[in-house]
């Protein structure tokens, strides 16, 4: 950030005007109490270990080992990898160490980037950026705790698992749950690799083992591995006669547990609950294994469930993940778009055919990743179909699998019944709405004969149905978008005045308050450039660290790395800015007046009625003078 300090600010005196002091003590907007807090706006204290972390970071170098970037200037640009596009609207400056994406709004500093990319915390992202930049980390007294629980929940799971993979090899009590793996076609190869266990099925087993060793009963029961027992005192073990499936991250540590009942207990498949170590959203089975061949081949394939990934590995295919259950999330899209930009789906049909129908493949597709979903014989699952027709019909299935446009017009086509026209047309219109995301115009197009042909329709039809259908999405963006006022357009020029130019943010120092940004995004950076800028040159950095919201922030970092094309910023420009937003502000406390004053005057408050008069016309002089 460069500041160049205008001679006629430099002439000014260094207090505010009477103006705005008077302002400032009537309304209580303000106060030169610089300490940690301000009105109730946060102001978070130094961290020296965290500033030079981030001093030590740089950012270009970061993004790019996820995103390619493309020097633009003084900046960088690329795809953005939170969301889809085609055009680079993603802006990284070396300079300011801020990115953010004129495209979907996010943006931030090396910390955030990390945080969304990773899906960490931020204490996470910290410790991974300071071992980066070889910083030694050192755990302030907040975070000690936390960090120590989760060294303890760690080790803990190291022992469960442990726990369970020697009492599967037991040859007494784990010979029921080994012959079960066996006859699913699993080795013993495989069962190590995944480190396959067996929880016995009694209430207390791994409660007792876990005494013995000294644990905490409490940090078992935070992972899972335990509950409490209703009504009295005690625990009882969770995990009971089932297979055990620990689910490692991609860092190799162990973070839960599945187990599949070998019984009659309920439900069938149980996870561990969320803890300090697990996010079920944030995990894949078997990325911690198949991450290195996704990398090498490109392709990542999704399987539901445990045994679908551990059959697949054993006849060694290694790219395959496991969802866990029937919904992606964002967050596991965002984790497969580290390694890899293609996905395919191998669902058993029923399953992939909802999710498509829901729209639960579309997120896919928003975290840049291409979609092609295989189509499974009906009835079969990935593990059946491997053991009991060999891994060639996996493979010619993955080859032939389709683009995701392609499966659900399939869909569409396979679940309507076509009996008239008007069937038919209700079937052209699902298959229209489902190409309106389509930005190439060839790719349309074939798609568009593809639509006529499959409905044996002219093709003018399906393009005049497309035409109509855009006009109808048009008014609905139309009726619900919120374009920027003019008011905000002026707020939002004059915050990157005084972002970008000492003159700007000094004088405005002296002529307005925060409060006169009607954006309440705008006000807090307001106060916060006021703040920091009392005796010091202001460096994105701290000013962001001084933001609490997260959209805040991503304004920020749009106000900072925006392009507005306001050419030579001369004093007349500032005093034109400033002067617009005096009159905003202005007109705001007149129509109060304004409305105080009507009901003094009907209430018969005289002496209220004149006090109020006098206001009236002090501020219609002065919105009158800003006027000419």
């Amino acid at each position: 950030m460069f500041w160049m300090l205008d001679p006629w600010v430099q002439k000014s005196p260094r207090r505010r005007s009477d103006e705005v002091q008077r302002r400032q003590e009537n309304r209580g907007l303000w106060t030169v109490d610089y300490g940690l807090f301000k009105e109730g706006v946060k102001v978070l204290p130094r961290d020296n270990l965290i500033e030079e972390i981030g001093q030590r970071s740089d950012l270009v170098s970061l993004i790019s080992e996820y995103v390619p970037l493309k020097k633009a200037g003084k900046n960088y640009k690329g795809l953005c990898p939170f969301h889809s596009e085609r055009t680079p609207s993603f802006i990284v400056s070396p300079e300011k160490q801020l990115w953010h994406c004129f495209g979907c709004g996010a943006g931030g500093n090396v910390f955030s980037f990390l945080m969304k990319i990773e899906n960490l915390s931020f204490l996470e992202a910290a410790k991974a950026l300071a071992q980066r930049a070889g910083v030694k980390w050192q755990s302030t007294p907040q975070s000690k705790g936390q960090d120590e629980l989760r060294e303890r929940l760690f080790k803990v799971n190291d022992f469960a698992l442990s726990y369970f993979h020697d009492n599967l090899f037991n040859l007494k009590r784990g010979k029921l749950a080994l012959s079960y793996l066996k006859e699913r076609g699993l080795d013993k190869k495989v069962m190590e690799e995944f480190k396959l266990g067996f929880a016995l099925p009694e209430w207390d087993s791994l409660l007792k083992e876990a005494q013995k060793k000294g644990f905490l009963l409490s940090d078992l029961e935070k992972l899972g591995l335990l509950s409490a027992r209703s009504g009295q005192e005690g625990y009882y073990d969770n995990f009971r006669h089932r297979v055990i499936f620990p689910i490692l991250d991609t860092q190799e540590r162990v973070v839960g547990f599945g187990g599949r009942s070998l019984g009659q207990e309920e439900p069938k498949y149980l996870n561990s609950r969320e803890s300090l170590v697990f996010n079920k959203s944030r995990s894949l089975f078997g990325l911690n294994l198949a991450k290195q061949e996704i990398s090498k081949q490109g392709l990542a394939i999704i399987v539901e469930g445990y045994m679908d990934v551990i059959a697949a590995f054993q006849f060694g295919k290694t790219n395959v993940v496991a969802s866990m259950g029937t919904s992606l999330t964002p967050e596991q899209a965002r984790l497969l778009s580290r390694y890899t930009n293609s996905v395919v789906i191998a669902y058993d049909p029923d399953l992939a055919g909802r999710m498509a129908s829901k729209r639960g493949l579309d997120l896919l597709s928003s975290a840049n990743l291409k979609v092609k979903v295989a189509v499974l014989p009906e009835g079969k699952d990935p593990d059946e179909l491997i053991r009991e027709s060999g891994v060639k019909l996996w493979e010619e299935l993955v080859k032939d699998a389709k683009s995701l446009i392609d499966y659900k017009i399939d869909l569409i086509l396979s679940h309507q019944e076509i009996k008239d026209v008007e069937d038919k047309a209700q079937v052209a219109e699902e298959i229209v709405r489902v190409l309106e995301g389509i930005k190439n115009p060839v790719v349309l197009d074939g798609y568009l004969k593809l639509a006529a042909q499959r409905l044996q329709v002219d093709e003018s039809a399906i393009r005049s149905l497309k035409a109509q259908l855009k006009i109808s999405y048009g008014k609905k963006v139309r009726k619900f978008a919120s374009p920027i006022s003019g008011q905000k357009k002026i707020e939002r020029e004059m915050l990157h005045l005084m972002v970008e130019n000492k003159a700007a943010l000094e004088a405005a120092k002296m002529e307005i308050l925060p409060s006169d940004f009607t954006d309440p995004t705008f006000r807090e950076i307001a106060e916060v450039l006021f703040r920091l800028s009392e005796d010091k040159i202001l460096k994105p950095q701290e000013i962001l660290n001084c933001l609490d919201e997260e959209k805040t922030k991503e304004t920020f970092t749009e106000v900072s790395l925006g392009e507005f094309n306001l050419g030579e910023v001369s004093k007349e420009v500032i005093r034109g800015y400033l002067n617009r937003l005096k009159q905003q502000s202005y007109q705001i406390e007149f129509k109060k007046i304004e409305a105080a004053l009507e009901k003094a005057e009907k209430e018969g408050d005289y002496d209220r009625s004149r006090e109020l008069a006098k206001d009236f016309l002090e501020y219609r002089k002065k919105i009158g003078k800003l006027v000419k």
